[in-house]
């Protein structure tokens, strides 16, 4: 006899909805169509999205502490900052190498006092701006020396001010403090614990651990702040806790994972360790997600690159009494 019923099986086979199924509690309340998930998190509903003036192939995106939204838009070399409704409030940038103009920007990071860091990606640098967009310093180059980059990709900045740069065709990270002075530097091509294949997105836990996507090793890397290897999850394929070029990672205060799984045009939620809460997406005609950004712990920005969008989706955390 079957542990569960048939079903259940298919439920667990056919679903989007990925948690532990077998585990389930639903409280319904027909009147009002609620459901209360007790022992799974439903995953996230669409909210909007932030077209009220063109994109070109938004890349990333990072909000601000009072909820402002910035976008880089790489086809238009600029960034884009929006209300958390999606109204334009300011914009910056041009195509050049001079400071504050970029040749596809591509990373976006805010740091604990506001300011907005950018990895300028084919001018193998890092900008930062103040939160009006007033350029502040630059600091990089072409090269594979301490500082330098070849393609900087994803960015995060720990609480205490610490850059961590993608440095991706040296496949290694680079650790900068406020200023860019070099700090530290680990990596290199391989697959082996602690080596990379074209790393693009990186985040910082509550506890300063440090999570690259190892993209085309299609799994998750784990390390201290020092750069030593803690653990790693994930391999190729299309099951949850699988991927297809994992670009971008964003994690929230509780030190959960949201991950573009971009080859699978989905987005996956894990726990900290790697056990996955739901995934969302999944149809190929959405188009491919890359740069996730959080708002507080109720909405998740997902920039969609190939329909030149942001869109906002609404969060249902475990516990919450929310519309079915």
């Amino acid at each position: 006899m079957s542990q569960n019923p048939e079903w259940l099986d298919w439920l667990k086979e056919n679903s989007s909805w990925v948690f532990p199924v077998s585990f389930l509690v639903i409280f319904v309340v027909l009147a009002g169509y609620y459901v209360w998930y007790i022992s799974g998190e439903r995953p996230p509903t669409y909210s909007s999205s932030l077209n009220q003036i063109p994109l070109k192939h938004p890349v990333s995106v990072a909000t601000t502490s009072s909820g402002n939204l910035y976008a880089a838009n790489t086809g238009d070399n600029q960034i884009d900052e929006f209300s958390s409704t999606g109204v334009l409030l300011n914009k910056w940038g041009r195509t050049g190498s001079a400071p504050g103009e970029f040749e596809q920007p591509f990373g976006l990071a805010v740091s604990p006092n506001g300011n907005l860091y950018v990895t300028d990606r084919n001018n193998d640098r890092v900008e930062k701006f103040a939160p009006n967009g007033k350029f502040l310093l630059q600091f990089g180059g072409l090269g594979i020396h301490p500082g330098e980059f070849d393609s900087p990709i994803g960015i995060a900045v720990s609480a205490s001010g610490s850059v961590y740069v993608d440095d991706m065709g040296n496949n290694r990270i680079q650790k900068f403090d406020s200023q860019g002075q070099s700090l530290l530097t680990w990596g290199g091509p391989g697959d082996s614990p602690g080596q990379f294949q074209n790393p693009w997105g990186i985040a910082v836990s509550p506890k300063g651990n440090v999570y690259v996507c190892d993209t085309y090793n299609n799994r998750i890397q784990v390390f201290t702040h020092k750069g030593k290897f803690i653990r790693d999850f994930g391999f190729k394929g299309k099951l949850p806790g699988e991927f297809d070029l994992p670009t971008f990672i964003k994690i929230d205060s509780s030190g959960n994972l949201y991950i573009a799984d971009t080859g699978n045009y989905r987005i996956q939620k894990l726990t900290p360790e790697g056990q996955v809460v739901w995934t969302y997406g999944g149809d190929k005609s959405s188009g491919m997600i890359y740069g996730l950004s959080l708002l507080d712990r109720h909405f998740l920005f997902a920039a969609y690159y190939s329909r030149s969008q942001v869109v906002k989706l609404r969060l249902h955390n475990l516990g919450d009494l929310i519309p079915f």
